[in-house]
């Protein structure tokens, strides 16, 4: 037994390191993960939740990851009167290795299969949507998650046992000086600051962004992450970047709101990603409506 509890507590701690690392959608993996101070669609969630402020109308992404694990990501986001609110979910499952036939024969209790899930709330405001902000400090939003992650391990005897639930959150804050050019900060799991023994991984993560030449946005995160995003025809996206150790690259197409988006990662095993995502605005004249006052 006390072997499986070994085995266990490893399984947990690794799980809960790549689980924080590879909760994105296939759009900012095409960048190489440099998603900190772009954070322009419903990713938003997992990147940065400050960037959610800026939304308009209705967002959603539905990410799948192939891979040796099952991987999906879910997210929305509401925009309201007294700001915007997000939603998402995350789930990883993936089998236990290094198991011999008699360590699963053994009265069934050895661990086959590990699941991570996790429940994300998100809420973020502009400054600028409801106070005067003077035009030179550009525009501000600051957001945060709530997150709660689970663990659930599966037997050989087909039972799964839940190893706790894990509550946390997300600080955020985005700021875009000029309309070329936006900051992002992101600390991420905050509980854990003031938690030495707990299982997830405090970081701060940075990140700045601009546009180049109407078609072209430039990315980098302090962790390493760098990437760009090129439209040469409004419809197309190509993607290419590294994520600190992996080049990366994708290309998504859009009409109408709806994005078809796909990314890969040229690791040992190489990872392929791709994502379904909608954007709708409540108020489709609003942008000539903001045009015409300026």
């Amino acid at each position: 037994m006390k072997k499986y509890i070994l085995l266990l507590s490893a399984v947990l701690l690794v799980a809960s390191v790549s689980f924080a690392s590879d909760n994105m959608g296939a759009r900012p993996m095409g960048m190489g993960g440099a998603f900190v101070a772009i954070a322009d669609d419903a990713n938003a969630i997992f990147e940065n939740p400050a960037g959610i402020g800026y939304l308009h109308g209705e967002h959603a992404v539905v990410s799948n990851k192939i891979s040796d694990r099952s991987y999906t990501i879910i997210g929305g986001v509401e925009e309201t009167p007294v700001g915007n609110f997000g939603i998402g979910y995350i789930s990883s499952a993936y089998p236990i290795d290094g198991l011999s036939a008699a360590a699963i024969n053994d009265q069934g209790e050895a661990p086959v299969a590990a699941q991570n899930q996790a429940l994300i709330l998100s809420y973020a405001r502009e400054f600028n949507r409801f106070s005067v902000v003077p035009k030179f400090m550009g525009k501000l939003s600051l957001g945060g998650s709530l997150k709660v992650s689970n663990y659930l391990i599966t037997r050989a005897k087909g039972l799964s046992d839940n190893n706790g639930s894990i509550i946390n959150a997300d600080l955020a804050a985005m700021l875009k000086p000029g309309e070329d050019i936006s900051l992002g900060i992101n600390i991420k799991n905050f509980f854990s600051a003031m938690d030495s023994a707990s299982e997830d991984e405090y970081s701060i993560s940075l990140g700045a962004s601009a546009k180049l030449l109407e078609s072209i946005i430039v990315s980098a995160d302090s962790d390493g992450r760098v990437g760009c995003e090129w439209k040469p025809i409004s419809l197309v996206a190509l993607r290419a970047g590294k994520d600190g150790v992996y080049n990366t690259a994708g290309v998504g197409v859009s009409r109408n709101g709806v994005g078809v988006n796909y990314a890969y990662r040229g690791s040992e095993s190489p990872i392929h990603y791709i994502s379904i995502s909608l954007a709708f605005d409540k108020q489709p004249d609003r942008r000539v409506a903001e045009i015409n006052k300026i």
